[in-house]
């Protein structure tokens, strides 16, 4: 990485904060896909038990996903560490009318930060498992759950996984999002099972390109068996694997991952 990750400075704070203004342009062009992801979430939520109630968002962005979710009947909190971004969902919601609310907070330290509040279900949406170490994610999962009440649910959806990537990765390519032109240089290190890819942001001005800045993901990858291990590691226990939310089709290799976890009652 240009910005050295062996220095102590994280990917994901200069990703998503330093230079978070460069994403948000992609969040925005994706609004509505996050109401589709939304409505997918719904019949998960809905086909395991949990018709309505409380639902805690974890890195929730702009909240393209918090704010259809509480439209749709649910009391939503989201948080993210991104302050650019929590004053977006805000604004947006407010905008909407939304029953929904936003929070500032670093995920790693959910448990502490919620100290007291109960959820019903708890939704990781979008590849957000894997910004960090495997014990960091297995460390999420366990304050997730000391958040949710007995018999709640967690929801980790569109998740891309490592079976999903490594046949796909295509190391030199591009993405458009509305105005925004997106190149990507993408490397696999099967050892580690990180993913690293340089995102190099771009606005179309007519027929030329005008250069807005770059940051680089390191995301570590992980199979359906490694997320419902680390799950399960966590104390949840494994309900139900899909490919689609939006039909609930059961969950087959090289399809984005969704799964469905579960708080066992005492």
């Amino acid at each position: 990485m240009t910005v050295g990750l062996g220095a102590g400075l994280e990917w994901s704070r200069v990703f998503f904060i330093d230079r978070g203004r460069l994403f948000l342009r992609v969040m925005e062009a994706l609004w509505e896909r996050g109401r589709e992801e939304a409505a997918g979430i719904t019949n998960a939520l809905r086909k395991h038990g949990v018709e309505g109630g409380v639902l805690l968002d974890l890195m929730c962005g702009i909240g393209r996903v918090s704010i259809p979710l509480a439209e749709m009947g649910y009391r939503v909190l989201g948080v993210d560490f991104s302050p650019i971004y929590i004053e977006y969902a805000r604004r947006k919601a407010s905008e909407l009318g939304a029953r929904a609310e936003f929070m500032e907070c670093d995920v790693r330290r959910i448990a502490t930060a919620l100290k007291g509040m109960v959820f019903d279900a708890v939704v990781w949406n979008w590849t957000s498992i894997g910004y960090y170490s495997r014990e960091t994610d297995i460390s999420i999962l366990k304050q997730a759950l000391e958040l949710t009440r007995e018999g709640g649910l967690l929801v980790l959806s569109n998740t891309a996984s490592r079976d999903i990537l490594v046949e796909r990765i295509t190391p030199r390519h591009f993405e458009e999002f509305d105005s925004t032109i997106v190149l990507h240089w993408v490397s696999f290190d099967p050892i580690s099972g990180r993913l690293r890819d340089t995102w190099r942001f771009y606005e179309k001005r007519g027929l030329d390109l005008k250069y807005l800045g770059e940051a680089d993901v390191d995301l570590r990858v992980y199979t359906a068996t490694e997320v419902i291990e680390m799950l399960e590691e966590a104390g949840w226990s494994f309900e139900a694997a899909y490919s689609s939310l939006s039909d609930l089709t059961p969950y087959e290799l090289k399809a984005p991952l969704n799964i469905v976890a579960r708080k066992q009652r005492l």
